[in-house]
């Protein structure tokens, strides 16, 4: 169930119980488990649409319980020169929900502790192979892009360079085509793009074609290709700029949304993120985006907008453009505009079922 929650491509992704090994500390840590209990309430509480904090004074408890047993332990010695793994573990929990919950400042508050913890325990190299820092990457991730703000890892090159990309051959569809016939068409725009963005566009329209085949085939992912592909082309999205209005921004917002619903985006829970979505709408109306994208690049733009971003509040302007678009394609049944989708990239076991419903909203 906690997998489930967290990675929507549990299904085919191969974990084991050494990549949920960051949990174990719920079996002896009375800390862990009261402010993991805390967290799963409040989750359920979004889910169920229930409101914090009046509803649920049991979750209130153990969150008492578990930050008193926090604080008395962050004032021994060893916890304040080497934090342990379940006590960064009890402090990411808090990070978490504090997202759930929509406290911005707390959140930011627990992920500046989060990385003095990282650096006290001798930085990033520190946590090779531990799947708590994967966690926390999605936290600091998530917090960019809910509210604007600048990540708090991987901001100096220099000091601490980015997450390599995955390994090519690892990225390579074992059927040995990089690329599909279909995604050639794709080859055009990225003659005309920013060359890293090319790198980050090209390894994750592997990485989704993978994915596509994994489900054809019934075969799992290693967990490390998801985390290392996530963490190296998000950040680097992240850092990159271009001018407003421009293919190049619109791209990058495009790529944004569409890890973010792949590697981010919460089971059962849609959490309420206001930046993104309004910087990546200002985008697509951009006058000069729509004066110098093809209906095709257009059509993709808008269609990972609407399953990873936007929300019904933006239906009258969505539908607006995707109809028009897809006149221009001529596209006319959701067979041909999933011909489109995947000639760039698309996940069909993550974005069929929204993507099909929005299109159905388009027709109706």
């Amino acid at each position: 169930m906690a997998a489930r929650a967290l990675f929507p491509l549990v299904m085919v992704t191969g974990f084991s119980n050494k990549d949920m090994e960051w949990l174990d500390p719920l079996k002896f840590d009375a800390a862990y488990l009261h402010v993991t209990v805390f967290a799963a309430e409040v989750f359920m509480d979004r889910v169920l649409g229930r409101r914090y904090p009046n509803a649920n004074q049991d979750a209130t408890v153990h969150f008492l319980k578990g930050v008193h047993i926090l604080r008395k332990r962050l004032l021994r010695g060893v916890e304040n020169t080497k934090p342990s793994n379940p006590t960064i573990a009890v402090v990411l929990t808090l990070a978490v929900s504090a997202l759930f919950m929509g406290e911005d400042e707390t959140f930011k508050h627990h992920m500046m502790g989060l990385r003095r913890m990282v650096n006290l325990r001798g930085g990033i190299a520190a946590f090779q192979g531990n799947k708590l820092l994967t966690e926390i990457f999605r936290c600091d991730i998530g917090m960019a892009m809910q509210n604007g703000s600048e990540p708090i890892f991987f901001n100096d090159p220099l000091s601490e360079p980015f997450v390599s990309y995955p390994a090519r051959e690892l990225l390579t569809i074992r059927n040995g085509h990089g690329i599909t016939d279909s995604q050639r068409h794709s080859e055009t725009l990225l003659h005309k793009m920013d060359e890293n963005l090319v790198e980050a566009w090209r390894v994750m329209q592997r990485f989704c074609s993978i994915v596509n085949l994994a489900v054809e085939t019934q075969q799992m992912l290693s967990p490390g290709l998801l985390y290392d592909t996530m963490a190296s082309v998000m950040y680097r999205l992240l850092h990159m700029s271009f001018d407003q209005g421009s293919v190049d921004e619109a791209v990058r917002l495009g790529l944004l949304g569409l890890t973010y619903h792949i590697f981010l985006q919460w089971q059962y829970l849609r959490l309420p993120y206001v930046y993104f979505p309004w910087v990546y709408k200002d985008c697509l109306l951009h006058s000069k985006l729509v004066d110098g994208a093809s209906s095709q690049i257009m059509l993709w733009l808008l269609m990972v907008g609407a399953v990873s971003a936007f929300t019904t509040s933006d239906h009258p302007w969505l539908m607006v453009c995707l109809r028009k678009h897809m006149d221009k394609c001529q596209v006319k049944s959701w067979n041909r505009m999933r011909e489109v989708l995947k000639s760039f990239m698309w996940v069909g076991l993550l974005h069929d079922k929204p993507g099909k419903e929005v299109f159905d909203s388009v027709l109706s």
